[in-house]
């Protein structure tokens, strides 16, 4: 019996884990040098003299963020099977549904990258290991502490979340059925187009979110709460003192970062969808484009 349309191949929640799990480790690894110098940018810290202090917290990072993008990934697949199994007339979701499954997944993420994002930049400025650090955090202020800054973060990691796992793989998907010639050389460019949607779907969530994240991190650089009492407090104090300029510092490194963030997960998960084929004995075509979900 033919099928009046065809069914998209899709990653089951596990694989979808293993994707943030593997993609994770790979972009943190690789660029903890930028995280750095966004931190020494925003705070006005001088910068590191040698390369292991430019790795400094990178374990942590890295190992934190493995599991984070890893919970991040499987609940926007979960969200999105949810919702499928909602439907009864379509087997793939709108661009609107696939957004807001993303943004939903990077807020429940922040529970777990509020406190990380804290660790690591306490670290960095104690040049302590990430025990020491905790020590010194829970007897001055209580272990709870970690978790200043927390609805910042929920806000950054939705709209990061939305980046990389909803606006990068609609404008992929965009690209790759354009029915032109255009359409046709970005097909025929996978690691190009990759790239395009990496560096617009990255731009997009470094650019929204840098505001946040700027006085999130001076709100987790300062725990006594005495220069930096809250988000919003500290977002007009910025402003005030020193205009966009000041609010979106250290935008640089942290786009780029992101931009890079979004070509790795992109490209981990195209490739464990091709293992997926290969697995199943699916050629190329027979199965539905799958977005980036």
């Amino acid at each position: 019996m033919a099928a009046s349309k065809k069914k998209e191949l899709r990653l089951s929640e596990f694989e979808a884990l293993m994707v943030g799990a593997i993609g994770g480790t790979i972009e943190t690894s690789i660029q903890m040098p930028l995280i750095t110098w966004k931190i020494c940018v925003q705070e006005g810290r001088a910068y590191p003299t040698v390369l292991r202090e430019w790795y400094r917290g990178v374990l942590i990072n890295a190992g934190s963020l493995s599991p984070i993008t890893a919970v991040q990934c499987y609940a926007n697949q979960l969200l999105q099977t949810i919702l499928l199994s909602m439907g009864t007339d379509h087997d793939k979701l709108s661009e609107l549904q696939q957004i807001a499954c993303s943004a939903s997944a990077g807020a429940v993420s922040a529970f777990i990258y509020g406190p990380v994002d804290l660790m690591v930049i306490q670290q960095q400025k104690y040049v302590a290991s990430l025990s020491s650090t905790f020590d010194i955090i829970r007897s001055k202020y209580g272990a709870l502490r970690v978790y200043r800054g927390l609805l910042s973060c929920m806000v950054r990691e939705s709209i990061y979340t939305m980046g990389y796992l909803g606006v990068a793989p609609v404008i992929q998907g965009r690209l790759l059925s354009m029915q032109s010639s255009s359409g046709d050389w970005f097909r025929q460019n996978p690691i190009t187009t990759s790239i395009a949607s990496a560096i617009m779907g990255g731009s997009f969530a470094a650019v929204l979110t840098h505001p946040v994240d700027t006085a999130k991190t001076c709100m987790q650089s300062d725990l006594e709460g005495a220069k930096y009492p809250n988000a919003t407090w500290t977002a007009k104090h910025l402003y005030q003192t020193g205009g966009l300029p000041l609010l979106f510092k250290g935008v640089i490194p942290r786009t780029l970062r992101l931009c890079g963030a979004c070509f790795v997960l992109t490209n981990v998960r195209t490739s464990l969808l091709t293992l997926k084929r290969w697995r199943l004995g699916i050629n190329d075509g027979e199965d539905g484009m799958d977005s980036m979900t």
